[in-house]
């Protein structure tokens, strides 16, 4: 009785990515009991999707093609300069840094924390 497939260019299929990403974060947080995990908002409604141990902000998309909007949320977390690492997470293979934000493909960047080089 369950789904077989989700519609890739729906909001759900976006909500499933970050779930998946939420979930990886959460058993690294259990294996590392000194690790923090939460989310960032501003008085002007940005939001930033995590936040690890109030060093790195990591904000999840969908998307294959990276757009300035996706970085909305970071842009303005990183005007508070009170992290030192800013982190988008796609689909797209190439990473990059586009204003001081490191965009990286999922899956590299779920090696990296496995490797403790995130935070």
């Amino acid at each position: 009785m369950g789904r077989e497939s989700v519609n890739l260019n729906s909001p759900e299929a976006g909500n499933l990515f970050e779930s998946n990403i939420y979930h990886e974060l959460c058993c690294f947080k259990n294996y590392r009991e000194d690790i923090s995990l939460h989310y960032w908002r501003s008085t002007s409604n940005f939001e930033v999707d995590f936040i690890l141990n109030e060093k790195v902000a990591v904000e999840v998309k969908l998307t294959k093609n990276v757009t300035s909007t996706h970085l909305k949320g970071l842009r303005a977390i990183k005007e508070e300069n009170i992290l030192k690492r800013y982190i988008l997470i796609s689909q797209d293979k190439q990473s990059k840094v586009v204003d001081g934000i490191e965009l990286m493909y999922w899956a590299d960047f779920i090696t990296l924390l496995w490797e403790k080089k995130i935070l």
